[in-house]
């Protein structure tokens, strides 16, 4: 079942924006009495028939609702350096969303290359991974902070700050825990600096490690996901 997004759809008319109308009938070839799901991104996830299917008048018929007060589960908040490349942060975005985070800030560390992120370009994708992940919640996309302010900021008590460099550290997969919301740090092509890693665990942030491999950052960012998602389900993680 092919989805959309309308962000009005609790309270707006039962027609779908010309943008998504558009899609679906024109690319998807869908026609009055297909089904198709519809979200919100605001935890409302509603399948629905197709009434009338004109593009600029796509008129839809809810069947079923499903809404959720809050994203189900603990939040997840990757902390992640742009990089230079920025079709590589685009991918990180893109499958992050489709592997449920819920928070994304792009984190300005010191051995950032390329400070920029065109937020409105990522919002699309982001909206088009929540919709190919059939999720109800869009995750938020926060604008670029720099390292020292976001670390000094109230955040969840599971907190991690994932490095390359030749000291203690732990493993993430095994410090996750479930039902625990966590916010993961990770750094720039360059890595963190030690400062940086010092002044993360002064604010109470746990060095960890991902394995023995040295990673991409994006990789580690969905690493990160994976390790976080996994832990989710205890009884998957027991039988290993």
């Amino acid at each position: 079942m092919h989805v959309f997004y309308y962000p009005d759809l609790i309270n707006g008319p039962p027609v779908l924006p010309e943008t998504e109308a558009r899609h679906g009938i024109k690319v998807l070839r869908l026609r009055r009495g297909n089904l198709i799901g519809i979200t919100d991104g605001h935890g409302t996830f509603v399948k629905a028939e197709i009434v009338d299917d004109e593009v600029q008048n796509c008129v839809f018929r809810i069947i079923e609702q499903h809404t959720d007060a809050r994203p189900v589960g603990p939040i997840l908040h990757i902390a992640v350096s742009p990089l230079q490349q920025q079709e590589r942060f685009e991918w990180f975005v893109e499958k992050a969303t489709e592997l449920g985070v819920n928070i994304i800030t792009p984190l300005l560390c010191e051995r950032t290359v390329r400070p920029g992120v065109r937020t409105d370009r990522m919002q699309k994708i982001i909206i088009s991974a929540m919709k190919q992940s059939a999720r109800a919640w869009l995750p938020m996309l926060n604008e670029p902070v720099p390292f020292s302010e976001f670390v000094s900021r109230n955040l969840p008590m599971q907190r991690f700050i994932a490095h390359c460099m030749e000291e203690r550290k732990e493993d993430l997969f095994t410090s996750l825990e479930a039902g625990k919301d966590t916010v993961i740090l990770i750094g720039p092509e360059g890595d963190f600096t030690l400062s940086e890693v010092q002044y993360a665990m002064e604010h109470l942030f746990l060095p960890v490690s991902m394995g023995s491999a040295r990673l991409r950052t994006e990789t580690a960012g969905i690493a990160a996901c994976c390790m976080f998602q996994f832990v989710q389900t205890p009884a998957t993680k027991s039988a290993i």
